[in-house]
């Protein structure tokens, strides 16, 4: 509140007083300097986090920004929903908020590593099983591979295929099959 007076006096000494009153009241919030747009990211460990947005009063003082973020996935990183939320606050109470939406979307299958070709054996005790085949996943998140093995019992002179096939899923359900026979 600010309060201006006027007096006025004349040459007889009378005098006249005015007093106005302003109320000056900030009802402006404050603006954010940038606003991240919404996105998609492949694994949790590409969401990003608090770039350091800050944010401008119309009356000039400086304001904090407060940076919060929810939903952040523990389980699987590849799939989930984060919200980045940006929050300034003026001493007069006036508040700005923005809100950031991540979607976690991962589309890519797992990879397989050490994968053996296919091949002939003459005996079929000459099969190979498992033989251990492990997969990797673009979020770094544990894979399980299984394996399944078709073709037994061979025809009665000890022939036929054998099929091998390897399955690699991830947390968000993409899956890659690798087969050897």
């Amino acid at each position: 509140l600010v309060e201006n007076t006027w007096t006025a006096t004349d040459c007889a000494g009378n005098t006249a007083t005015y007093t106005q009153l302003v109320l000056v009241e900030d009802i402006t919030p404050p603006l954010f300097s940038e606003t991240p747009p919404d996105l998609t990211v492949n694994c949790a460990s590409e969401v990003p986090g608090d770039p350091g947005i800050t944010a401008t009063d119309n009356c000039g003082e400086t304001i904090q920004v407060f940076f919060e973020q929810i939903g952040l996935p523990q389980v699987c990183e590849s799939t989930g929903q984060v919200t980045n939320i940006w929050t300034a606050v003026d001493c007069a109470g006036n508040t700005a908020v923005h809100t950031q939406t991540v979607l976690i979307d991962d589309l890519d299958a797992p990879e397989f590593s050490n994968l053996p070709g296919d091949l002939t054996v003459t005996c079929a005790d000459e099969v190979p099983g498992d033989q251990g085949i492990t997969a990797l996943d673009n979020c770094g998140q544990p894979i399980e591979v299984e394996f399944n093995q078709t073709g037994f019992p061979l025809d009665c002179a000890g022939h036929g295929t054998i099929t091998n096939t390897w399955t690699a899923s991830d947390c968000a359900g993409n899956t890659f099959s690798y087969t050897q026979t």
